[in-house]
């Protein structure tokens, strides 16, 4: 199985932190936050799609082709223009029928990632009281909890399901028509959502996660994770 590990921005919110590394390189209890990701990945995992960008070398420098026994690809991504669009960039380099896709700042659990590797066209929420505004947050179906409704935007004070940004996609999310957002980004859920309308999508609830985009929600994560 492949995983996709988008690690492409800079981290502006993280200052100085980020003047000589990559946000996905910021040490955490001793390691770069991208060594987790790897580490919490299932071991059907066999290759791993970095997609990099700012400082990508010292992304390349540290994984080489081979880390914690997988083989590593990389692929720039030089027009930040979303999540979606960086996935597209994977395309030629995964060669399997389904494959994960993470964001290489956040902190996953290994269980909750293995439950994500089970079922193609599969995404990941974790429950929030409130929901931080900056996440969208996944509406589940009433009477079957593992079916998503829609992806919704938060507003910092209703509790429900963050995006976590962990999905499962199948190789037909390709064939899927991008969704531009009001950014001109293109959006990965929002994509996902509309290309599997008709087909389901199915949902996970994470136990664990840490999003490390803020240095506020770094030393949040080093207390509690």
């Amino acid at each position: 199985m492949f995983a996709v590990i988008l690690a492409a921005g800079r981290g502006v919110r993280m200052g100085d932190l980020t003047t000589s590394v990559p946000k996905p390189m910021i040490s955490f209890r001793g390691k770069p936050l991208l060594e987790h990701t790897f580490s919490a990945l299932p071991l059907c995992v066999t290759d791993v799609v970095l997609v990099v960008g700012y400082l990508h070398q010292v992304i390349e420098q540290y994984f080489g082709d081979f880390y914690g026994g997988r083989r590593v690809h990389y692929v720039v991504q030089k027009n930040l223009n979303g999540t979606g669009g960086a996935v597209l960039l994977a395309r030629d380099f995964v060669k399997d029928s389904s494959f994960l896709v993470l964001m290489g700042d956040d902190l996953y659990c290994s269980d909750d990632l293995l439950f994500l590797s089970v079922r193609a066209n599969s995404v990941m929420g974790f429950y929030c009281d409130p929901v931080p505004s900056r996440f969208d947050m996944w509406s589940i179906e009433n009477n079957n909890p593992s079916v998503v409704k829609d992806l919704v935007s938060a507003d910092g004070v209703v509790a429900g399901f963050a995006n976590v940004g962990a999905y499962h996609l199948s190789m037909d999310y390709f064939s899927f028509s991008p969704v531009v957002l009001p950014s001109g980004e293109f959006g990965l859920p929002q994509t996902l959502m509309a290309g599997c309308a008709s087909g389901g999508l199915y949902f996970v609830a994470a136990s664990h996660w840490s999003p490390v985009g803020t240095v506020e929600e770094l030393l949040f994560a080093q207390n509690n994770w």
